[in-house]
């Protein structure tokens, strides 16, 4: 399956864009840090007035209008909260600048029941309590419409993303391997040299090599016989077109998909045979490949067989790969070839179980009409959700801690942090991920992007030229005011946390004394 002649050309050509979209975190666990006192349990809490603004770069989060009880931060056991009563309303500008986005995190903020909102579009993840919304506007109201909407932060995306030539502003370059139509050519045309499958693509500064694999077929032999190699053969290296459907299938309604390309074999650093099983159709014994996978303190070298891609820079900038991460336990890096070893990346993206429900879409009833109702959608996650995600299954935390019976608080007495079990896991480890990876490249040298013992799908790539991934941000970004919640063993947020239990917060295992 071949794309068109204008796709493939597309798939080859550098493309102009410019990205100056930001990203502003409010935290309203901290007043403070806006100006208003922290309310306590002898004064639970800090009312606002109609005109009282809340800063976080560019944007800026002023009371409209209160009710009988006005906006204000409320004191729980489970941290601070902005709290909008009856008749209250919050607008958020960004300085004259188009709002992309909004994410909600908080308890009664289902948008429709609990709120209302001048903009059309907002969905709700009941699971992690996320009210999200996209589009563009400049300026946007929450009004209260049912209970008490407890906030406990708002993220905003805002700014320009695309347009323009010339100036200062960064080159994009960028390459598309798959779409609805199919492949690229240089997939869909590959070829083998009995071993490997090297496909060989890329941009102005951006060369590009695609390995894949063959695979080793099964070798039987006698019961007294040594295994002397895999003399059934071998499956040769292929590529195949596949896609991920993002949404429910229902009538009427475009299904979104991800596509991407996969190609075979374990990206191995060796292969041997493991010890013979006996076969059970004879008294024959069945060889079976055994593989040596490359280790992160790069001791064992590179892959030399299997799935792997290698990215070679002429010039410094950030790269950004659109990949579908197969098998959720497993591993996956980019290396660099210089030193061995994996380096940071950014992951945003969908991870399989992550879902929203968005109502009032528009499909068809069995007679043909069309009707309304809801849609299960893959939800989109940022790198802090996929991080806090991963911190509560993965990073292990060990807390002693007692109960302070006058304000109901945690009070830390000692503290001793444990290495991250899984660092290169995406997600939880459980589910597959399919989304976008971002690194920091310099001129020269190579990258590496492949799995430790499956094969990773691969889409297109962006290379922005002299632009940075962003990779500095992490730290402070796995701390956002989403990981604090509060957790039972099982990931469930609780309300209300008792002595003698452990929870999760923040990614880290707490014990109440």
């Amino acid at each position: 399956m071949k794309k068109s002649l204008l796709l493939a050309a597309l798939a080859t050509i550098a493309s102009l864009s410019w990205a100056e979209q930001k990203t502003a975190v409010f935290n309203f666990q901290d007043p403070n840090h806006y100006g208003y006192a922290t309310p306590n349990a002898d004064k639970t809490d800090t009312p606002l007035e109609v005109g009282s603004t809340l800063t976080e770069e560019d944007v800026v989060v002023s009371v409209v209008a209160n009710g009988n009880t006005p906006c204000r931060f409320w004191y729980t056991a489970n941290g601070i909260q902005l709290r909008l009563a009856s008749g209250c309303s919050i607008g958020i500008t960004a300085g004259g600048e188009p709002i992309k986005s909004i994410s909600l995190t908080g308890n009664n903020i289902e948008p429709n029941k609990n709120f209302t909102s001048d903009a059309n579009g907002w969905s709700y993840n009941s699971g992690e309590k996320i009210a999200s919304w996209t589009g563009s506007t400049e300026s946007i109201n929450i009004t209260q419409a049912s209970s008490t909407v407890q906030l406990v932060s708002l993220t905003v995306v805002y700014g320009e993303d695309g347009g323009g030539q010339g100036g200062d502003k960064p080159q994009v370059e960028s390459y598309t391997a798959i779409d609805a139509n199919g492949i690229a050519d240089v997939f869909a045309n590959a070829t083998s040299d009995g071993a490997k499958s090297i496909v060989t693509f890329g941009t102005e500064n951006m060369a590009v090599e695609a390995v894949g694999g063959r695979t080793p077929k099964d070798v039987k032999i006698g019961p007294q016989d040594s295994f002397e190699g895999w003399t059934r053969g071998w499956n040769e290296p292929t590529w195949a077109p596949k896609s991920q459907n993002l949404c429910d299938r229902k009538p009427g309604v475009d299904t979104l998909f991800f596509y991407y390309i996969n190609g075979t074999g374990n990206p191995a650093v060796a292969i041997d045979a493991e010890e013979p099983i006996p076969s059970k159709d004879d008294d024959s014994l069945i060889c079976k490949p055994k593989y040596t996978f490359y280790e992160p303190d790069g001791s064992l070298g590179l892959p030399m067989m299997g799935l792997y891609y290698r990215f070679t820079p002429k010039v410094a900038g950030a790269l950004k790969v659109q990949v579908w991460s197969n098998k959720g336990n497993r591993n996956t890096f980019f290396v660099k070839e210089s030193t061995k070893q994996p380096i940071k990346y950014r992951c945003e993206g969908y991870i399989n179980g992550q879902n929203e429900t968005r109502n009032n879409v528009v499909m068809k009833a069995s007679n043909g009409a069309d009707s309304i109702g809801s849609m299960n959608y893959m939800r989109y996650l940022s790198q802090e959700v996929i991080d806090s995600i991963h911190h509560r299954a993965k990073t292990v935390y060990t807390y002693d801690t007692i109960w302070n019976e006058t304000h109901d608080v945690i009070v830390e007495i000692n503290k001793q942090d444990s290495t991250d079990s899984a660092p290169y896991v995406i997600g939880n480890g459980i589910q597959n991920f399919w989304g976008w990876l971002t690194i920091d490249v310099e001129a020269g040298d190579s990258y590496w992007l492949f799995q430790h013992s499956s094969q990773i799908g691969f889409s297109g790539y962006e290379f922005t030229i002299g632009g940075s991934a962003g990779i500095e941000n992490l730290a402070a970004a796995t701390q956002s005011p989403a990981d604090r919640r509060t957790y039972d063993i099982t990931g469930r947020a609780v309300q209300a946390i008792k002595p003698n239990q452990l929870y999760l917060r923040g990614g880290k295992k707490i014990i109440i004394r």
